[in-house]
């Protein structure tokens, strides 16, 4: 009988402890970057979400003024906002720019808009400078603490009040104007403060009070959607290329307008009609 030779088994590299360590710790930095994004991600549209759920819409801003329109991208890195709403026959609309991440920017955001709705409709307060002096002082209570820090994100902001019963206009704002047009197509800047709303600091706000027989049409632009907007133009200033965009423009329907600002690439804009 013939004996079968007996099989060695092949012997395997086998990894060492060091190398075994390595593998572990890849892997589960790799497990806690994908838990990161995955976690951020949800974050970040949760924040989306709870923003554009206080956006009011444009068909609201028709319901006060008869011919106006939102020019809004919805997205989550749009760093801008507006707010408007009415109450006593007193119209708040407001549009705003917060310097920031996308993280804070969003929550930021949320909170002035959540902010505006209490003091107009709660507090009852409809003075452009009382309300950007609260705004400072709420959201470094919200977000900061009692401790200031010069590196605090800023916003820039708008605020305009229409009186319906007496047709008046107030105008406040920090580092962010408005563009009007006289009855005559003038064209004019209102500007407010130089600087824009630190928070946690005192605004020195300069309100400018005028009437509906002064102005035909009124737009709210922060700095950064004119400079955003006219990078490629080939005129030296931002402002001048936005000016004379608008002085072709201004005499169109409000939502004409907004279809003709959008194809130029404007993503953040307010217009009304009195």
């Amino acid at each position: 009988e013939v004996k079968k030779k007996a099989t060695v088994p092949t012997k395997t590299a086998t990894p060492s402890k060091q190398e075994l360590k390595k593998e572990i710790i890849k892997s589960v930095e790799a497990r806690k970057n994908m838990m990161s994004t995955v976690n951020m991600d949800q974050v970040i549209e949760f924040n989306v979400s709870l923003r554009e759920s206080l956006l009011p819409r444009q068909e609201e801003l028709r319901l006060y003024v008869d011919d106006a329109f939102v020019l809004y991208e919805h997205n989550r890195v749009n760093h801008n906002g507006y707010w408007f709403g009415e109450v006593s026959d007193k119209l708040l609309i407001t549009s705003f720019n917060t310097n920031s991440g996308v993280i804070h920017a969003l929550t930021l955001n949320t909170f002035i808009c959540a902010t505006l709705m209490e003091l107009m409709y709660k507090d009852r307060i409809f003075d452009p400078s009382e309300i950007l002096s609260s705004l400072s002082t709420r959201i470094q209570n919200r977000f900061f603490g009692k401790k200031y820090d010069e590196n605090i994100c800023s916003v820039d902001i708008a605020l305009l009040v229409y009186d319906k019963q007496d047709e008046s206009l107030l105008f406040g704002g920090a580092n962010h104007n408005l563009y009007s047009f006289s009855k005559n197509g003038e064209f004019k800047t209102l500007s407010g403060n130089i600087s824009p709303l630190i928070p946690g600091v005192e605004p020195e706000v300069k309100v400018l009070q005028f009437d509906t027989f002064e102005v035909s049409e009124l737009y709210f632009i922060s700095n950064n959607v004119i400079d955003d907007s006219t990078k490629k133009s080939e005129s030296n200033s931002a402002l001048l290329s936005t000016q004379l965009l608008l002085e072709e423009l201004h005499k169109f329907p409000m939502i004409m307008q907004a279809k003709l600002l959008h194809e130029y690439k404007y993503k953040s804009l307010v217009g009304v009609r009195f």
